[in-house]
């Protein structure tokens, strides 16, 4: 008798759980903290740096485990010092980081209902900013003007997988490890290894039924 029992609520929670995913769509808000391995195209080598950043993602599946997403994110790294740099003839020292404003758009796979393991793979552009920063004399340390700044665009890959729990219907909190790279486009280099908190809101709006 309890096995039937089982059996027969098994069968009926089963729309309500496969409800869970398939056809969400969801606004995440989500902070990182991690490393950038950061190429300057002034002082060329690179170095690794804390970073810190933010982003929003838009998320709509169209299966009970796939999602698409898009998203825009920003990040901030510490600042690098470059000693013994040749600028116009001239040993030169200076310390600068970076801003990388991104778009990306990709797909992000989900295993579960109330505990998710997550995997996501996202591509887009990127713009990194080097700002001015003032230059010194190898020699004597004094100032010596400043370098301009610099941008350089380039087309980021990123890849990440953690683990989202889901709070409510609507309410859903999530960490994830991922790292990304600049495809080699532009000047400098970017490399990055981070962890990613959010907290997500979802709904149904029912604009699109795929079987």
């Amino acid at each position: 008798m309890m096995r039937a029992l089982t059996c027969i609520a098994a069968v009926l929670a089963a729309p309500q759980l496969a409800r869970a995913d398939a056809y969400e769509t969801s606004v995440h808000v989500e902070w990182s903290g991690g490393l950038v391995n950061l190429g300057d195209p002034t002082a060329g080598g690179t170095e690794t740096a804390p970073a810190l950043g933010g982003s929003a993602r838009f998320t709509w599946a169209t299966r009970d485990w796939l999602a698409w997403q898009v998203g825009a994110r920003g990040v901030f790294t510490n600042a690098i010092d470059h000693e013994r740099v040749m600028i116009d003839g001239r040993e030169r020292d200076f310390s600068r980081g970076a801003i990388g404003l991104g778009l990306d758009g990709g797909a992000e796979l989900r295993f579960g209902v109330r505990i998710i393991p997550t995997l996501a793979l996202s591509v887009g552009p990127q713009l990194r900013v080097y700002p001015a920063t003032a230059l010194r004399d190898s020699a004597s340390g004094a100032g010596a003007g400043q370098t301009p700044a610099e941008m350089a665009f380039d087309l980021t890959a990123r890849l990440s997988a953690g683990v989202d729990v889901r709070l409510s219907r609507r309410w859903i909190i999530g960490v994830r490890a991922g790292g990304g790279t600049a495809l080699g486009l532009g000047a400098g280099s970017w490399q990055s290894l981070e962890v990613i908190g959010h907290i997500s809101y979802y709904w149904y709006p029912r604009w699109f039924s795929l079987d």
